[in-house]
């Protein structure tokens, strides 16, 4: 099975619950987020962005390992207009808050072709 290898191994679980937190906090709209490592560790960023009911434009960041963002009322999946934004390299995610819980998604990139990764494969497990 194919693995990802990131610089400092896994990104901190706890950075999905802040997302997600964020997200509950306000669901009127849509929100992205990117974790980027600099100085040997993994940050989680808020970049500018430009939030709607049904989408969200941002600011790539550089340095960003996992570009993310949240689905208000709809379910964790990446939509067409994901598909034509993510072209680049990298871990995409998204978030939807549907369901009354939590439910995430992800994909590894290359250039527009996509394959869907888990959860652990990019996040500490539970209490690791």
């Amino acid at each position: 099975a194919p693995s990802i290898e990131l610089p400092r191994g896994k990104v901190p679980r706890g950075f999905l619950g802040m997302m997600a937190s964020w997200c509950w906090w306000d669901r009127s709209k849509e929100y992205a987020f990117a974790i980027t490592y600099e100085g040997g560790e993994y940050h989680l960023q808020y970049p500018w962005q430009d939030g709607r009911a049904a989408s969200v434009t941002f600011t790539r960041l550089p340095n960003t390992l996992v570009e993310l963002h949240s689905h208000r009322e709809f379910g964790a999946f990446f939509s067409q207009q994901d598909t034509r934004d993510e072209q680049g390299f990298g871990l995409f995610g998204v978030l939807s808050l549907a369901g009354g819980k939590p439910e995430w998604r992800f994909r590894c990139g290359v250039y527009g072709y996509f394959m869907e990764v888990q959860q652990d494969d990019i996040f500490e497990r539970s209490g690791g």
